[in-house]
């Protein structure tokens, strides 16, 4: 069992260069790639001085392993309001995550969430304890109340462990980016009637920050296997805190690979 805030906290190393660790507490078929987005979405946090995530967008170019990495971080767009930033993280020489980010700074504006709660939506206080979801040591990191998984769906609430003392909103956020990177595989894999013989590493993944609130410890995660099509896995994600609101919402591609021999 691994702890998320230390384990995707990095160091300053210089400006805009930051250490990191890839940690095996987070090993799914190699290290989580939303574990590596918020790795390098937390380096941008670290250096901005802007306090609140808008987006993220980050494309997977290489195969990640555990140990050492470098985060390199560059602000492309200044801004009193708003700022965008690159980010890279680095491992033997190779670029294995690049992203792009916009944070801004708090400020009034409109108010308002049309955005329904999904159908699979239940009270936390409603949901049941689910075993561990297998022997990938992923799993370790989470708590899993049950809600719903089949017919493309897979939608439980989540708490990661131990209990987070969560210390910005870029910590606060890098749940779910960790969440929107990571349910839509099973999403699919549960959509199928057999277990697949495929693998999907993904591609992609883009996230957009719509409320926080880091009191929260539970969040419920709402991932949908939207289409497969020409070896490609689609698939959406929306994560709710217990309050019923909307925290983030995004979604990724796949590609597949098969496990034949």
């Amino acid at each position: 069992m691994g702890n998320f805030l230390e384990q995707t906290q990095s160091e300053k190393i210089g400006e805009g260069r930051f250490q990191a660790n890839i940690s095996k507490d987070w090993e799914v078929w190699g290290p989580n790639g939303g574990y590596l987005s918020a790795i390098v979405f937390r380096a941008v946090g670290q250096h901005t001085n802007h306090t609140m995530p808008i987006s993220f967008y980050g494309q997977y170019l290489s195969v990640a392993d555990f140990g050492e990495a470098i985060v390199e971080v560059e602000c492309i767009k200044p801004g009193r309001v708003a700022a965008a930033y690159t980010a890279k993280l680095i491992q033997n020489n190779r670029t294995v995550l690049q992203a792009q980010i916009w944070v801004a700074n708090t400020l009034e504006g409109l108010e308002h969430q049309y955005f329904e709660k999904p159908s699979t939506f239940i009270p936390l206080t409603e949901a049941t304890e689910r075993p561990r979801h297998g022997p990938m040591k992923f799993w370790d990191n989470l708590n899993i109340r049950k809600g719903t998984m089949g017919d493309g769906r897979y939608s439980h609430w989540y708490k990661l462990t131990p209990t987070l003392d969560i210390c910005d909103a870029f910590a606060d956020a890098a749940r779910s980016v960790l969440l929107i990177d990571t349910m839509q595989w099973p999403a699919t894999y549960h959509g199928n009637k057999s277990a697949p013989n495929y693998v999907a590493p993904s591609l992609d993944l883009s996230v957009r920050f719509h409320h926080t609130e880091a009191g929260t410890d539970w969040l419920f995660c709402d991932a949908i296997a939207d289409i497969g099509a020409a070896g490609i896995v689609s698939g959406s994600a929306s994560v709710w805190n217990e309050n019923g609101n909307l925290v983030a919402s995004g979604g990724s591609q796949s590609i597949c690979r098969s496990l034949k021999k």
